[in-house]
């Protein structure tokens, strides 16, 4: 089970009669102890579907080092007794080839290799990217950033029309954004561990960096909240009353967030945090904006890490070994759709 949002909006829980009254006539039919399978998943009283998830596991583990150590804490008390971390660490790859933009795609194709898709884990190939020229460099990065922008007042315009701007403010829209400032996305979750709000809690500081006329700043962000997490939801809400306020300009939030839109921000920020089912955000980040900006490396997944560490298996706390195995034997389809459920909340 792949464990994911260390938050108690992330991990979904339910009042424990309604899961009886589901789960019930499911466990009469197939012959299991309804009391015990609904036990597998209480914690605090109510059915948790991460818990249900985790004791249904034979191996637990987070999507970074960190997360691993974070979900180890949090979920210690439900394997008392072992002597180790009960979650273990496999970091998210990334899909190169999704998220590097035309320009680079061409630029590592003249100054990398011709078929660099089918190189990625060659660092000595990689270390050609010092000898691109930085005007090819510039210009490539340039054209994806004045690409993100021609798309990031569509969007705007689209959205602002819905929201029934008048025709003036409409117009306006077309001078949103500078292709020549410094660009800073932000595209994931708004989950509050992520910390959008960060950069807003010195306003006299941002200030002072996004009304810079010689080094002009601008942000871009998008994101959806948990439709349980009010205090995600509360970010969003701030974050859109700032860009129609004293940073309307300045920053600029787009709705409807998904894959096209984290694809453009991360070929053209200059520096990006975007987040999808499919990718990390320091993985994909590398992979589009952040390889135009540092001379250092190519795509992240050019980037050998340690070798990975084999999987082993762990012991599920004992309480759930003899309803797990009826579950098994009864019903392994609905056994990976629970855990798929649970662990999809990320």
């Amino acid at each position: 089970f792949t464990t994911h949002t260390p938050v108690p909006a992330g991990n979904e829980t339910y009042d424990r009669e309604l899961v009886r009254r589901y789960l019930g006539p499911w466990a009469q039919d197939v012959g299991a102890d309804a009391e015990a399978a609904l036990a597998l998943g209480t914690e605090g009283g109510q059915f948790n579907l991460t818990v249900l998830a985790i004791r249904l596991s034979s191996h637990v583990n987070g999507v970074s080092k960190l997360h691993g150590q974070v979900s180890s804490a949090m979920w210690r008390h439900l394997w008392p007794g072992a002597p180790e971390s009960p979650v273990s660490a496999i970091t998210n790859g990334v899909h190169t080839e999704t998220w590097v933009g035309p320009e680079m795609r061409a630029l590592y194709a003249q100054n990398i290799h011709a078929n660099w898709e089918e190189h990625l884990l060659e660092p000595e190939l990689w270390s050609r990217v010092a000898e691109v020229p930085d005007n090819e460099l510039w210009a490539a990065h340039r054209s994806q950033k004045e690409r993100l922008v021609r798309f990031v007042r569509e969007r705007v315009r689209m959205q602002s029309a819905r929201h029934g701007l008048a025709p003036d403010d409409l117009r306006g829209v077309e001078r949103l954004l500078d292709p020549r400032a410094l660009t800073i996305g932000f595209a994931r979750r708004f989950a509050t561990y992520k910390r959008a709000v960060l950069i807003l809690s010195d306003l006299d500081r941002l200030r002072a960096v996004l009304g810079d006329a010689e080094r002009p700043v601008q942000l871009v962000f998008a994101g959806k909240a948990h439709p349980a997490d009010r205090a995600g939801q509360d970010v969003i809400r701030r974050l859109f009353l700032l860009t129609q306020g004293e940073f309307r300009g300045k920053i600029v939030f787009l709705e409807d967030y998904d894959m096209e839109v984290a694809r453009m921000m991360v070929q053209a920020a200059a520096r990006s945090r975007p987040s999808t089912a499919a990718s990390t955000s320091a993985s994909s980040t590398a992979g589009g904006s952040r390889a135009s900006g540092a001379r250092t490396a190519g795509p992240s997944a050019g980037t050998p890490g340690p070798t990975p560490r084999r999987r082993t298996r762990k012991t599920p706390p004992s309480s759930t070994s003899s309803w797990k195995r009826k579950w098994s034997r009864s019903s392994s389809r609905r056994t990976r759709t629970g855990c798929a459920t649970a662990g999809s909340a990320g």
